[in-house]
């Protein structure tokens, strides 16, 4: 625990995980759905029986998959009045002039070489009584994002948006995609373009995007082979539906020894939402 460090006042848990018997993987861009059954032979005899009951398991879900009665969503249409919210977004966690006092805080610890960065984390809060799958439908359609989450967890149900890889670990291949340094989108491609200027030679911007890649250079190489981790795109722009983001792309080959969830481990907690060094 980190000393001075504010109450958890919801007592949800920093991390949620999940191991899935049943998957269906939906390829939006093949138009494809991958039926998956995970199987553990430590619950089996042998082998052979293993994979006949992983055949029969898959065949019941693929039995449901195709099941018609199952009742469809419509597209791109999402019941969700605004009768169903109480007041605004006026609820939060810290008061203009408390956050402006964290702010001054924060600076302190920068001059005294405490911290190189910080997220200044704030929460707001509204009263509702919408279905929270409604919501995560109207977040898909205002804010569509490469990387969206609908999960019921313990205590609460996970409603998320983010076009960023924390880690990804495929054939051996770590990927660490920090994205920091943002911009709003312009309103014509013309815009768009000045803004992309304007936030790459924005030294700031360009100075903490930097200081987080370096930062996933070290989470990489922390269970990477020696000499295999590179960054392979730097200071990219990618545009998204509301705002832009500077980009790169840090790769490593994970260590024979380890696993992705040693590489999941060495990168928690991310530089990109709490600020550098991760760990004190």
């Amino acid at each position: 625990a980190v000393a001075g460090a504010p109450q958890d006042d919801r007592n949800l848990p920093d991390v949620h995980l999940g191991l899935y018997d049943d998957v269906l993987v939906f390829d939006n861009v093949e138009k494809k759905v991958y039926v998956i059954h995970w199987v553990n032979l430590g619950r089996h005899a042998s082998t052979e029986e293993a994979y006949e009951d992983g055949r029969s398991r898959l065949n019941l879900l693929l039995s449901k998959v195709h099941n018609s009665n199952v009742p469809m969503l419509s597209p791109g249409f999402v019941k969700l009045g605004t009768r169903q919210f109480g007041e605004p977004l006026n609820k939060s966690t810290m008061t203009s002039d408390e956050y402006k006092n964290a702010v001054l805080t924060a600076k302190e610890h920068i001059m005294a070489g405490d911290i190189f960065q910080i997220v200044l984390s704030q929460r707001f809060e509204r009263r509702t009584y919408a279905n929270p799958f409604e919501v995560y439908r109207a977040l898909r359609i205002v804010n569509p994002s490469p990387y969206m989450a609908y999960v019921q967890a313990r205590g609460c149900v996970l409603v998320a948006s983010s076009p960023e890889i924390l880690t990804r670990v495929r054939k051996g291949k770590i990927i660490n995609r920090p994205l920091a340094g943002t911009v709003r989108r312009g309103r014509t491609e013309k815009e768009d373009l000045m803004q992309e200027q304007q936030l790459l030679s924005d030294e700031k911007q360009c100075a903490e995007h930097i200081m987080l890649v370096d930062l996933g250079r070290n989470d990489v190489g922390k269970v990477s082979k020696p000499g295999s981790v590179k960054v392979e795109k730097l200071m990219n722009i990618e545009r998204y539906s509301h705002v832009m983001h500077i980009s790169s792309t840090v790769s490593g080959q994970l260590d024979d020894h380890l696993q992705s969830w040693d590489a999941l481990r060495a990168a928690l907690p991310v530089g990109t939402v709490s600020g550098a060094p991760a760990t004190a």
